[in-house]
This record gives structure tokens, sequence and C-alpha cells, in this order.
């Protein structure tokens, strides 16, 4: 006699007959039947059978057996095409969530977990696993009281998904302990740090090594307290390098005390006190170059799978990197800091350079183009903006542009004269998209072998080739190109590049892409367009910009006009 059934998750219950009639009788009830005598007799059947604990899948098995050996064949027909529909009704949660991962869908599955980037492969293959993990945490982990409660929304288990693993979360690195015994993690090793750079990338390995042994945040207590000794190091070491070129013995000045590493002009001091400020000098660049170097790495770490790092400066403020935060949209301006630094050097080595958006040109791309053609010009070399159909946008735009005082016809060239100018130095910069079939001219982009892009849209299948960008620039949650090339030529010659004609380009992309401020604006869109606010932009004359003419008011107003309802939601019109 069956007494126990188990359930799907691994539960027993007490076997109930009543439920095996009631099923029975709904697939009878399909196909208008209503034989309770029959689903009683194939119970009672079931319930008599010498299996002490039976699974859910074996007694659907025997009712479907049962059924087929009865006069409603049909019955079992139905009763067969019930159970698979409720098996897809079962896993269709779990599809929906995969679906959700795999098409980076913003959701609550998504954007749970702030310390994880989830449209990454990493993250996503952790998302995967992560919802795959709760439902086992659930029903084989949870007691069925806390079971119960989280149910019921009594409680919540926080990071679920992790319970299984017995792993850490939250800790504060031993930095000090780190740097001066080194350590070891999985294949690899490090030894103690003898100088500022060696220690600057030892506490950015330390972090990203610990991301996979842990799920929580991460923080370095005292990270200028820790470090302060390998500034001391290299110090030193700049005082021996000078021993060693100019055969001076500078002993006294290795140990001096010093209140502060401050550059010092060197100009009027001779003899070991211009060798000792020298010193001292070089420290300072090859600290700043090494914290450049860790807030770079660090900032980067948001593209792994996943877990945050916290860093606490001096105030007490924790700046986060790598998770979906205001800390990391703010700090992700060293990305157009090291594109302009980049883009100086790029430009050294280019003959000619080439700016293009892509077709059918509109304010944010051109405006976008015009502010980089002046930056490339303002470093002297020679720019030119690719440019084969003008539109509406851009007439407006070169007039607008030639009423501040800048005109910017010379700097437009068909794209056939720009195939001419090509050669192996030439660069060409794409601004505001990275899918070459919608570039202004897609010849260029086939005839040159360096390519820097600046793009605020999302990453697609079809997009140029990496082989050929020195450099990229892509960033979705900005608001627009104009706001991106605002952030870049901010730190080219500290904006003076930028007058107000610039500006007032600049301000009306960003306007145009927000609809006024109004849609995908962040923090980082507002700091864009108070800079440019700064230099002189007149926000009314700007807007005139958006202004149609009576033409084009008069031809809108006859295609809303002719136009009839098709269906329910779909209005239909001449030109």
């Amino acid at each position: 006699m069956i007494q126990n059934i188990r359930k799907r998750d691994g539960r027993i219950e007490n076997f109930d007959k009543e439920k095996i009639v009631s099923a029975i009788i709904k697939a009878m009830n399909a196909d208008f039947i209503n034989d309770i005598k029959c689903a009683e007799k194939i119970a009672d059947t079931l319930s008599n059978m010498d299996i002490p604990v039976a699974d859910v899948e074996q007694i659907q098995n025997l009712v479907e057996v049962e059924l087929m050996k009865s006069q409603y064949k049909n019955v079992a027909k139905t009763y067969i095409l019930y159970r698979d529909k409720r098996n897809i009704a079962r896993g269709r949660k779990t599809y929906d969530t995969y679906m959700s991962i795999i098409n980076t869908i913003a959701n609550d599955i998504t954007k749970e977990n702030a310390n994880m980037n989830a449209e990454t492969p990493a993250g996503m293959m952790m998302k995967f696993a992560s919802e795959t993990s709760k439902p086992f945490v659930m029903d084989m982990l949870l007691s069925e009281t806390a079971r119960d409660y989280v149910k019921s929304n009594y409680i919540h288990v926080h990071d679920a998904d992790y319970y299984p693993t017995k792993s850490l979360t939250c800790l504060q690195h031993p930095l000090d302990k780190i740097l001066k015994e080194g350590f070891r993690a999985g294949h690899g090793s490090s030894r103690p740090a003898k100088r500022i750079e060696t220690a600057a990338i030892i506490a950015c390995i330390s972090m990203e090594s610990i991301q996979n042994e842990m799920h929580g945040g991460q923080a370095i207590p005292a990270f200028d307290y820790y470090l302060a000794p390998y500034v001391r190091l290299t110090y030193i070491e700049e005082i021996e390098r000078i021993e060693k070129l100019t055969g001076e013995n500078l002993d006294e000045f290795k140990d001096i005390e010093l209140d502060d590493y401050i550059t010092t002009d060197l100009t009027g001091l001779t003899g070991k006190e211009r060798y000792w400020k020298h010193a001292i000098n070089q420290t300072v660049n090859r600290v700043h170059q090494s914290m450049e170097s860790f807030i770079h790495n660090t900032n980067t770490i948001h593209s792994r799978g996943g877990n945050q790092v916290v860093v606490r400066d001096n105030t007490g403020k924790n700046t986060y990197y790598g998770g979906d935060s205001l800390e990391r949209q703010t700090e992700t301006r060293l990305k157009p800091r090291v594109f302009a630094d980049s883009l100086k050097d790029f430009l050294q080595q280019t003959d000619v350079a080439l700016i293009m958006g892509h077709t059918n040109g509109d304010i944010d791309s051109f405006g976008a183009c015009v502010a980089m053609c002046k930056a490339f010009r303002h470093l002297g070399s020679e720019a030119y903006i690719v440019l084969d159909r003008e539109t509406k946008s851009t007439q407006r735009m070169t007039d607008r542009l030639a009423q501040n005082g800048l005109d910017v016809t010379e700097w437009i060239i068909p794209g056939q004269s720009a195939l001419e100018m090509i050669t192996p130095q030439t660069l060409l910069t794409v601004v505001d998209v990275f899918i070459p079939e919608l570039l202004e001219n897609k010849e260029i982009l086939s005839k040159v072998s360096k390519v820097i892009a600046v793009d605020h849209h999302r990453m697609s299948e079809s997009r140029i080739d990496k082989k050929l960008c020195q450099f990229t620039f892509l960033e979705p949650s900005a608001s627009s190109a104009c706001e991106m090339v605002t952030e870049i030529l901010q730190f080219i010659d500290e904006g003076g590049c930028i007058d107000q004609a610039i500006a007032e380009a600049l301000y009306a992309g960003i306007v145009i892409d927000t609809n006024g401020f109004t849609f995908r604006t962040g923090t980082r869109t507002f700091e864009a367009a108070a800079y440019l606010r700064k230099i002189g932009v007149d926000t009314l004359s700007t807007r005139q910009l958006f202004q149609n003419d009576l033409e084009s008011y008069a031809t809108r107003s006859g295609i809303v006009e002719r136009h009839y309802v098709y269906g329910e939601n779909i209005a239909i019109s001449s030109f």
C-alpha cells in the first residue's frame, strides 16, 4: 500500500487518494466526462500497490497506465497533455529568469547584486548559478519553519545563492602584511614590494585575486598608511640612482626627515641640494603615476563577474569600484582623462585626422564631431569632418556656429575627398556610432589602419573590428556623445579648446538626446552641462536649433491632417 509520496523538492508527505481522484476528474471534464466511480477505482488501485514511498512522477505514470486500461483512452491522452503543460509551466519561471539574464534585461534579477555586472560573460554564468542555487537552498537547506517565514515574507535570506558555498562575506585587506611578506593565490604568487609601483600593483592584485573566494565588499582600511613606507623606499632608490650617475655620496639625505614630498623648481639650485630636490621631484612623479595606475586598474575591475571593491579616503568617504553605484559612475571620469592623454600621443603620429559620425547626422553626432575637430586643430593637427549628406540638423548647427563666430565649412569635406587624403598615418575618429553599416562613409573605414571611437550606445553584434581600434571610449551609461566629448575636452589643455561656440554645440547635443534633461540623465550629464554653462552657453539661444521653420511646420501639419487610423493604435498618412 502506498503510504507516502516524495515531492519534487524531496519532501515526504502522506499519500492523499483524493488528489488522484481530483486530477483524473479534471482530465475527464476536459473531454466532457464526469465518471467519479472510474476515478475512485483508479485511485484505489494505486493506493493498494505495494510501494512504501512513491515519487510524484511514478504516481503520474501509473495513472496514465490505468486510464489506458479503462474505457476512457481519450482521457488518458488529455491527462498526458495536461501533465506536459504543467511541466512546462513549472520550468517557465526558470526559462524566463535565464532569458532575462541572457538578454541583460534590467530587472530585480540582473540588478539584484550591485557587486556583480550581469552583462559580462562571467557575470551571466554567476547569475545562472545564482538563480539555480536559490531553489536548492529553499527546498533542501532551510528548515521548514525558516522556509515558511521566507514564503510569508517575514524574513529575507540575503545572498541565499551563496549559502551552500560556505564562503566569506565582507573583509578588510591586511595590506601592510601583504606588501611586507607577499602572498600566494591560486596558480601564482607575489614577492614583497620594494617600491611604490610594485606596492600599488600588489594592492590591486590582492583585491582581484580574492574576489573569487568571497561574495561581499572589500576594503583597504588604511591605504595611505600602508603605502607610506614604499614612498620612502622609492625616494631612497632615487637618491641611490643619482649617486650612481654623479659619483657623489648622498647618504646624508637617505635618512633625513621629510615633512612632505612636494615638487620644487630646480632653477638656481646647485650641488647636493639640487640632487636632493631632484630625487624628491622624481619620487612625487612616480607616486602620482602609481596612484593613477591603481585607480585605473581598480576602476576596470567592474568588467569581471564580480565583487565590489571599496576604498575609504582620509575624509571617511567610501569610494566604490565595480558596482552599479553613483560613486562608480563619477570615478569612471578616469576614462576620458586616459582617452585625452592617449589622443595627444596618437595625433603626434598622425598626418591627417578624419572625424566621422553616423548617417543622417543629428545635432548630437555633428556637434560632437565639430568639437573633436576643434580640439584636434587646437593641438596642431590637420583635421576634417567627413560629411557626404547634409541634413537640416547639420545645416542648423553650421549656421549657428557661424553666428557665434566659428566658420566650420572649411573643416567639412565629402567622403571622396577624405579617401584621397588617406595615408598609413591617417587617424579616423568615429563619434556617436560603432556599427560599420551606420557610418557616414563605410569605405573610409576599410581604407584606414588606425581608428579611435567615442560612442554612448550599447555594443551590438555588428561592430568595428577591434584590431583597427587604437582606443575606444564606449560608455552606454552616458546620455549622449556630446556629454562624453565634453568630458574628454576638459582634459585637453585644461579645456582650452572649448570656446563659447563649441560649448553651445555640445550643450545642444546633450539637450536633444536627453529630451531637455528628462531622459537617460546621470550625475555626469549635469556635471558636463554645468561645465558648459560656465563657459557661457546661452540656453535660450541654443533652443533655436530645435525650432522648425515654417515650411517644415506646414509639412508636418499636413501629414497629421491627412492621417487615418488603422486598427486601434496605428496611424497612416501620406507625405
